[in-house]
This record gives structure tokens, C-alpha cells and sequence, in this order.
């Protein structure tokens, strides 16, 4: 039989906040304030900006705009009454045999088709608007995005020369991800954020080193000291909630460190995501509700062991019948896990290593 994740009903959320994605949340912030405030950006990538911002401003409104008239009774509702009163008249007007009675049908459904192309033009032309500051927002986006990684890979860029500390404790990133930072890295960042962000730290200095602004250097110095504390607070949340067996009182201790971290990541102008929600607001009831805790339950472990149950599939996919495969795979778990097997593997490893 082939082995499975646990059962989705005891999976707390369906995809919590981790730290890879939580951590480069951070980042982002970070990078979106040296791209902004620090670099020295030319002034086609800051109208640029200018312009993006802008164009996400006006097409959320279109939208919400749309949103309204689609539900208001002088808008889509009506709409909707008109066509579906003009496919009743049509039914009508085939089965009246009185001729006065189908000249009034045919004339108010002929009113009810002029109404209608009139309220239908409406609605294109709130569509029209959108697709137009759509198109527009994504060549901007393009220009920008090709601009800020031309500067981005100068050897005199303040990003490239963050990134290089990032390397120096270990954290690179995934270039197959977007660039992003994989768990493990985001776990390096997190380990040294007071070496990275705080007061002498590596990156907040060499942040000061671009600027002679007074007024700038407490800006830089706010910006490292919030984001230096984001790290060590869901440092501390996502560490508590994989704890094992939690106790009532564990809960509780995890629910005031997430109520931390949520207030500060408000405090830096943070959208809450859904994601954010069910972290505050359902994780700590979970942990007290689920036996054993719910740290092998979390979106990254769960991937991890359909990546690990893919691996085992594929090695014994020859077997023949699912519950050889299940035999085989059972056996080599439990040998794995057996102490004695474990002692002969550390050995083996010095004597290789020493050999």
C-alpha cells in the first residue's frame, strides 16, 4: 500500500505561513527599501515606480467600481432581469396568436434590448479600462524589471553587495525560485540577524556607508532594527509551534510570541495575508487540539514527505503489487531506525572521512 501524507483532516491550515515564505516577505521589504531609498535609481526607473504604483491604485478601484455596479440593482442585477425578461417575451411572442397582444410584447421587448445595450456598454467599458491599465501596468512592470536587474547585477549596487552578506553566512539564493531563499537559508538569516541588522551589524553598516544624510542614517537605522526584530520574532514562532507535545501553558507562550509578531509586521505596513490570519488566529488552538502537536503537520514537511514518498515509489515502482512496495519500504524504515544500524552508519562516515 502506498504511504500517504496524514490525513488532510488533521492538517491545521492548508497552507500556514513558513519560514521561507515569511522570512523573504522580510527581505522583499528590505530590498524594496534599498531599491527606493538608498540606491541612487535613475529617473526612469523611479517614474516607473511611480507609474506601477499608481496603475495598481487606479485598477483596484476600477475593480471595486465594477464590483459594485455588477451587484447594484440599477447595474448587473438589472442587467441580468432584462435579459431574462427578454427571453421570456421572445417565448411569448411565438406562442401569442392575438396580434395586439404580441405588437405590446414586441415593443417592450425592443425597450427592455435598448436598455440593455446601454447598461452592457457600461459594463465594457469598465472592463475596457481595466484591460487598458492591465496592459499598461505589466509593460511597466517588464521595463522595470529589466532596469532594476541591470542595476541590480552592477558590482557597485547596494543589493548586489547585500546579497554578497547573505553568501557569507551560508544563505543563497534559489535561483530556480525566483531568487528566493529556501528554508534553510531563511533559517541562516534568522540565526545571525542581530550579526546582520543590528547595531555594528553587517548589512545595516554597509546600508550607512551609501548615505552622508543625517536624516537618512535614522531612517536606515529604524529599517535594519525592524527587520533585524522581524526575523527573531518568527524565529521564535516558528520554533515554538514545531515543539513536540505541547503543554497548555506552551500554547498559550506561543500565541503571545504570534500576537508579537503580528504587531510588529503591522507596524511595518504589512498586508495580512490569509495565510498571516490562520497563523494568528487558529495555530495555537490546533496545537492544543491535535495529538503530538502539529509540527510534522506543517505545508513544508508535508511537501517534504510527498518528495520522500515519490523518491521510495520510483525505487521500488519494479516491485510489482503495492503491498510488496509497502513491505519493502517498511523494512527499510524500521532498519533505519534501529540504534544499532545507526552506530554502524556514524562509523562508516568517520572511517570514510579518516580513510
Amino acid at each position: 500500500m502506498r504511504m500517504t501524507s496524514p490525513c488532510r483532516r488533521h492538517h491545521p491550515l492548508k497552507d500556514p505561513p513558513t519560514p521561507p515564505l515569511t522570512g523573504n516577505r522580510i527581505v522583499n521589504h528590505l530590498e524594496e527599501f534599498i531599491d527606493v531609498d538608498v540606491e541612487n535609481i535613475s529617473h526612469e526607473e523611479f517614474q516607473l515606480r511611480a507609474s506601477k504604483s499608481s496603475s495598481d491604485v487606479t485598477i483596484k478601484k476600477l475593480r471595486d467600481l465594477k464590483e459594485v455596479w455588477n451587484k447594484s440593482p440599477d447595474g448587473g442585477r438589472l442587467l441580468q432581469r432584462n435579459i431574462s425578461r427578454i427571453k421570456r417575451l421572445e417565448a411569448e411572442i411565438k406562442q401569442c396568436l392575438d396580434e395586439t397582444t404580441r405588437s405590446n410584447k414586441t415593443a417592450e421587448r425592443e425597450a427592455l434590448n435598448n436598455e440593455v445595450n446601454t447598461l452592457v456598454a457600461t459594463r465594457e467599458d469598465y472592463t475596457q479600462q481595466i484591460s487598458k491599465l492591465d496592459k499598461s501596468l505589466k509593460d511597466a512592470s517588464s521595463r522595470l524589471d529589466a532596469l532594476t536587474k541591470s542595476r541590480r547585477n552592477c558590482e557597485e549596487s547596494v543589493y548586489t553587495a547585500v546579497d554578497k552578506i547573505f553568501q557569507s553566512i551560508g544563505a543563497n539564493r534559489a535561483h530556480y525560485f525566483g531568487r528566493a531563499f529556501e528554508g534553510v537559508d531563511i533559517k541562516k538569516i534568522m540565526a545571525k540577524s542581530d550579526d546582520l541588522f543590528g547595531v555594528g551589524g553587517a548589512i545595516r553598516q554597509k546600508l550607512l556607508e551609501h548615505t552622508s544624510n543625517s536624516d537618512k542614517d535614522v531612517i536606515i537605522n529604524t529599517v535594519c532594527h525592524n527587520v533585524g526584530l522581524a526575523f527573531k520574532l518568527w524565529d521564535g514562532v516558528f520554533s515554538a509551534i514545531h515543539s513536540p507535545n505541547p503543554t497548555v501553558q506552551h500554547c498559550m507562550d506561543t500565541q503571545g510570541r504570534i500576537d508579537k509578531a503580528m504587531e510588529h509586521i503591522r507596524s511595518m505596513g504589512f498586508s495580512i495575508t490569509p495565510k498571516m490570519h490562520g497563523m494568528e488566529s487558529h495555530v495555537a488552538r490546533q496545537m492544543r487540539t491535535i495529538p503530538g502537536g502539529i509540527g510534522k503537520l506543517m505545508e513544508h514537511w508535508i511537501e517534504q514527505y510527498h518528495q520522500t514518498g515519490f523518491r521510495f515509489d520510483m525505487a521500488y515502482c519494479r516491485v510489482g503489487s503495492l503491498v510488496g512496495q509497502a513491505a519493502i519500504r517498511s523494512s527499510a524504515e524500521k532498519r533505519a531506525r534501529n540504534p544499532r544500524v545507526q552506530i554502524s552508519k556514524m562509523l562508516h562516515c568517520k572511517k570514510a572521512l579518516s580513510g
